[in-house]
Formats: structure tokens, C-alpha cells, sequence
């Protein structure tokens, strides 16, 4: 590691890799009141960023009153790993007041779904592992198996105004950046990572409900957001229908928790219109990682929604 967790401080810790989980989870930190599970967007800053802290130093910053603050991210993670890193979690012991977690649309996806890399195969079975009360072996990058390459490339990619006919295609047709190609690269990559429809059985929506439903079994408030999308520049490039598609997906999420919303048990955060394309650290791009100016509007929402359940629970 290069510094203890990442980030610890008086309010909390940061775990940022395998081996940071792995100190975490054996007691080498505070059980968390707070736990905070997401991807790369917590971790990315700006070169251009004046205030240089990450979203993840953000919510240590802000939710102090909530602490102790876990924060467990790592690029490319997502739902079925969050819902392990909380049941090792609460094999040791852990019992947070609030669990907050993000909900990525485009991790919904067949790229993000089939990109081998970002399955954590390895990782997936030690947390479930700790879970069951084994003391496993730590898994290092080198250990995942990667799957068959080949089988990934040749994934078809079904959605309605994609060119490419599989993965392997689009990756070829997005290899080649000159800037000609550069809005039709655009299209094709908003549309592959943003137009698809998420249906109610799909595996994700899956994930989060079981995430949610172990997360209220240990007594916690859930908060859940939906990471931000840059539906402007998807507009510009890949048409005014994209508004549509991510709204639509939106629905979905919300679908598959309508019972839990209902009885509020769980507070659903919107990003996903929320941001400017100016607010993005690639403006014309589909990532979800912020600036500076955005990760704060973040974080302070996130932050009040948090403090907010916890004031009232006060009050009661």
C-alpha cells in the first residue's frame, strides 16, 4: 500500500485495492458507521482541478458527522461486488447506520458486462470466502482469470443504432483516432455504452436489490445514486432519443426497489441529468468522472441526503 487504506484520517478510511480491502476486513481499521462503495469516479481528479481532493476525499470531508467513514472503491467495480465487500463486511462484525453505494447504468452493460477484466472472478470468490468465515489468500491482479478473449470480442452488441456488430468490432472501429472519425467514434460509443435497455430480470438490477436487501438486514439506512451521465455531449453526438434511453433505464432501477422506496428505506439519488458537459473531466466523452465544482455538488448532496436520515432518526 502506498500509504495505510489510501486515505486514513480521524473521520475514516479510503480503500483503494485488494490489499487495502484486505486490511480493512481483517479489523486494521474502525467498523465503519458509514460505508461508501464506487468505482474510478471516486478516485479521478482534473489536471486542470485547483481543489485537488478526489470524490472519495470529498465524502470523508463531508459526512464526518456520520463517522466512522469506510469508503471502498476501485475502477470497474460495481453491484455484485459491493453486495460481497458487505457481507464479508458483516461477518466481521461490521454494522454501518448508513450504506451508500453508486449505481453505474453503463455497468449495465455488454461492454462493461462482458469486458473480462472488470469481472473480478478471483476477487468475487475471497470476499465470499471471509463471508462463509475462511481466512482466504489474498488474490493479486496477476491471480484473475481474464476468460476467453476471444468469446469477449465476439460478443454481439444488440442495441438499436450501433454499428458495430460485436465488441471486437467496435474496438477496432474506435482504434483509429483521427479526428475525422472523431463524432462518428462518438455516436458509436454513447450509443454502446447508454442506449442499450435494462430489462427486470437483468443480473445487475439483481445485484443491487440483494445489496440493498443485506444492507437493511444489518439495520442501515441505503443510499443509493445514480452516477452522473453526459447526456449533453450524448445528445450532440448520438441524438436527443440517448435523454430518452437514460431515462428509461432510470426507470428501471427504480422499478426493481419500488417497494423498498415506498416504505423509504432506500433514498434514490438522480445524477444522471444533473451535469453540464463542462462539468465532466472529457466534455464530448462518456465517462462519469467530474471536475472539481461537480464532484462537490456531488458529495454535498450525497452528504445531506446521509446527515439528513440521521438527523431525523435523532429526532424520533
Amino acid at each position: 500500500m502506498n500509504a495505510p487504506l489510501g486515505a486514513l484520517t480521524s473521520v475514516g478510511w479510503h480503500s483503494r485495492c485488494t490489499d487495502d480491502l484486505a486490511a480493512a476486513l481483517s479489523g486494521g481499521v474502525p467498523a465503519p458507521a458509514c460505508l461508501v462503495m464506487g468505482d474510478s469516479t471516486f478516485e479521478r481528479v482534473a489536471n486542470q482541478d485547483t481543489d485537488r481532493r478526489s470524490l472519495a476525499e470529498m465524502f470523508l470531508d463531508d459526512l464526518a458527522e456520520a463517522g466512522p467513514v469506510g469508503i471502498v472503491s476501485k475502477g470497474a467495480y460495481t453491484l455484485p461486488l459491493f453486495e460481497r465487500v458487505l457481507a464479508a463486511g458483516a461477518k466481521i462484525g461490521w454494522r454501518p447506520r448508513h450504506v451508500a453505494i453508486i449505481v453505474n447504468l453503463r455497468s449495465f452493460g455488454p461492454v462493461w458486462m462482458g469486458t473480462p477484466a472488470w469481472q473480478f472472478k478471483m476477487e468475487m470468490e475471497w470476499l465470499a470466502a471471509i463471508a462463509q468465515g475462511a481466512t482466504p489468500v489474498i488474490p493479486s491482479p496477476t491471480d484473475e482469470a481474464l476468460g476467453d478473449e476471444v468469446q469477449f470480442l465476439a460478443t454481439p452488441l444488440a442495441i438499436e443504432g450501433v454499428l458495430a456488430p460485436t465488441i471486437g468490432a467496435l474496438q477496432t472501429f474506435l482504434a483509429d483516432k483521427s479526428d475525422t472519425t472523431e463524432p462518428l467514434r462518438l455516436r458509436e460509443v454513447f450509443r454502446a455504452y447508454h442506449g442499450f435497455a435494462i430489462p427486470p430480470d437483468h443480473p445487475r438490477l439483481q445485484a443491487l436489490c440483494a445489496t440493498v436487501a443485506l444492507a437493511l438486514s444489518l439495520g442501515a439506512d441505503v443510499h443509493a445514486y445514480l452516477a452522473p451521465v453526459n447526456l449533453d455531449a450524448a445528445a450532440q453526438y448520438a441524438g436527443e432519443e440517448m435523454r430518452e434511453r437514460v431515462a428509461a433505464n432510470v426507470v428501471a432501477v427504480r422499478q426493481a426497489l419500488t417497494a423498498q422506496l415506498a416504505r423509504s428505506q432506500v433514498h434514490l439519488l438522480d445524477f444522471t441529468d444533473t451535469f453540464p458537459a463542462s462539468a465532466f473531466l472529457r466534455p464530448s466523452h462518456p465517462t462519469e468522472h467530474l471536475n472539481a465544482e461537480g464532484r462537490r455538488i456531488l458529495s454535498r448532496r450525497l452528504a445531506q441526503s446521509i446527515l439528513g436520515a440521521t438527523s431525523h432518526e435523532e429526532a424520533s
